[in-house]
């Protein structure tokens, strides 16, 4: 230890006003400062949250890299950010360029009166996004580099923020907010420390930030989980409900019976994955600040579009990313072939072919649902009012999900197609296939391996009114995913959901509706069937008579469903008969919200 200080006039009392430390130090290091403060019966001993003076770059592996390291001890003061920025959009040209330093300044926390040792550091981040469109060509590119230790959050450490612990009933020195770890540096749940972020972490892009600070008049003053829940991507129709949860319970609509006909499982649907996490892009939740990047990531990403006729497009593409403090790297050569065209009186098609060339090891872990590798149907709905974490969580808690890191070294082929056939009148019939081939390469580090994932989705409805106002609506699903690998690495799954439905509507009045619906029956049932999981096949059969009714009451619309419900679920395995069901129910369920206005 260095510690300047000095003696003041008259009093045998050393008053420190800077703290250093010197290390000799070698290897793949990180060093971590925080306060700890003296035993009392008062503070119990607290510490401010650690945050990072010093750390290795890449990963050195022996003592090749042995220095001395000088490290200050301060408290953040203030984080100052300066940029500039051009946005240039013309005749076919678009440049975009941002260029920010983030002085990060602190101080040692020295008594009143003294003046503590002062320091900052500079961190720099930019980055230059350019593209330029032809008739049937368009090529762009981008460059970036963020520091390592950039950051928009403010630490505080200061006795005035006290009171806001008073909405948690902790004491002065845990005024941390009991939040799940899905608040990131704030999940300590004793530290002498609140954190502000200048950048929103809001992945779902809605109007409420995913994690945000209110100040109120204390003592409400408290972090705030987005108040309608975080779902990425999964708000086409911007209701602020989830699309695969649309009636806000703990149960997802693709296993609900009737609902289940318009959404599908995360595996049988297709998008993007550019940072081979196996996360579609749109649908991630991550814990960090929409910066353009995350900190410690430089590279570029260079591509080529041509357009050889309406409706197809063929990409070719380079993308690279350097981690250079964590010591890893992302490249990826790609290209891609898409058609989505209209072929006349016949069908709606869309299908993409994409392969590309891979070596990622850097790890970018989102949350998410954990799925259980054993499906069973859910069980019997308690009635009752959800609760506010339920609210929050309507598909249950997320818990962070480690990137696999399946793509080290891989060729990954990927095919997707899905067609609407649109020849018959009032028939609505839909196939999607999904079907992703990952050939792992033999390395020091992963086995030579073939990882292949099948997902199917046949789906046709029909509307047929033979009287009067009355409509009949059939419909089936079928479902199929196969997921294996040769070396047994993946959790394996072959499974097959079978879904007959048949629903009859009948209008009573202008606001009154009568329905009757079917899912399964006694000559065919709904099922389910797995190849891998034995004793886990059953047939199911799920019948609703239900009145519904819509009125306006005061400017809010009401909606009653009244009727009765029987649902009977059998295993094909006896040995599980005591995990049968067959229930029935009344319910009246009523809806109010405000009347939507044309």
């Amino acid at each position: 230890f260095r510690v300047p200080a000095h003696f003041s006039e008259g009093l045998d009392t050393l008053i420190v006003n800077q703290a250093q430390v010197n290390l000799d130090i070698a290897g793949d290091y990180v060093v971590d400062l925080a306060e700890v403060y003296g035993v009392t019966p008062i503070t119990n001993n607290p510490a401010t949250y650690f945050y990072t003076a010093a750390r290795a770059k890449g990963r050195p592996s022996d003592l090749s890299d042995f220095r001395r390291v000088r490290v200050r001890y301060g408290r953040q003061t203030a984080n100052t950010l300066a940029s500039v920025h051009v946005n240039l959009d013309v005749k076919g040209y678009m440049l975009h360029a941002e260029y920010v330093r983030n002085l990060n300044h602190r101080a040692y926390p020295a008594l009143t009166g003294s003046r503590g040792g002062r320091f900052e550091s500079q961190s720099p981040a930019w980055y230059v996004v350019g593209k330029r469109d032809w008739d049937r060509f368009s090529l762009g590119g981008e460059l970036f580099d963020m520091a390592e230790d950039y950051s928009t959050t403010l630490s505080v450490q200061q006795g005035s923020y006290g009171t806001y612990v008073q909405a948690y009933g902790g004491s002065f020195f845990r005024y941390e907010p009991r939040l799940p770890d899905r608040i990131g540096n704030n999940r300590a749940d004793a530290t002498y420390t609140l954190e502000f972020g200048s950048v929103d972490d809001n992945d779902d892009k809605d109007q409420y930030p995913d994690i945000y600070f209110m100040k109120r008049s204390a003592p409400s003053a408290r972090y705030i989980v987005d108040p309608d829940g975080i779902f990425p991507g999964l708000d086409t129709d911007l209701n602020g409900r989830p699309d695969i949860n649309e009636n806000a319970n703990r149960v997802p609509d693709y296993f609900e019976p009737f609902l289940l006909y318009n959404v599908d499982p995360d595996a049988y649907e297709y998008g993007d994955d550019m940072n081979n996490n196996a996360v579609i892009d749109v649908r991630e939740d991550d814990q960090k600040p929409d910066y353009p990047y995350d900190p410690d990531r430089e590279g570029g990403h260079l591509f080529g579009q041509f357009r050889p006729r309406k409706g197809m497009t063929v990409t070719a593409g380079y993308h690279r990313t350097k981690a250079p403090f964590a010591g890893r790297r992302s490249e990826m050569l790609y290209g891609r072939f898409e058609y989505d065209r209209r072929l006349p009186f016949l069908v709606d098609l869309y299908a993409v072919e994409r392969i590309k060339r891979v070596r990622d090891d850097i790890r970018d872990d989102v949350y998410g649902v954990a799925r259980n590798p054993i499906y069973f149907e859910p069980d019997v709905i308690p009635i009752g009012f959800l609760s506010e974490e339920d609210l929050l969580n309507p598909l249950g808690d997320a818990v962070l999900l480690r990137d696999p890191l399946l793509m080290r070294r891989s060729w990954v082929n990927t095919a997707f197609v899905r067609a609407n056939f649109i020849r018959v009148p009032r028939l609505n019939a839909e196939v999607t296939l999904k079907y992703d081939n990952n050939f792992q390469q033999g390395a020091a580090f992963q086995a030579e391996n073939r990882i292949s994932d099948l997902a199917i989705v046949l789906k046709a409805d029909y509307q047929w009114q033979p009287w009067n106002q009355l409509r009949v609506i059939p419909q089936f699903k079928w479902l199929h995913q196969r997921l294996a690998d040769d070396e047994k690495q993946v959790l394996e799954i072959h499974e097959r959901y079978f879904y007959p439905i048949l629903k009859l509507e009948y209008p009573i009045s202008t606001r009154t509706l009568a329905k009757l619906g079917a899912q399964g029956f006694p000559f065919l049932k709904s099922s389910y069937r797995s190849e891998v999981i034995p004793g886990t096949d059953f047939d199911s059969e799920v019948y609703v008579a239900m009145v519904s009714n819509t009125s306006s009451y005061v400017g809010y619309q009401v909606n009653v469903n009244a009727g009765f419900e029987w649902r009977n679920r059998r295993f094909l395995d006896r040995s599980r008969g005591d995990q049968d069901i067959e229930y029935s129910r009344i319910f009246l369920r009523a809806i109010a919200g405000l009347q939507p206005s044309f």
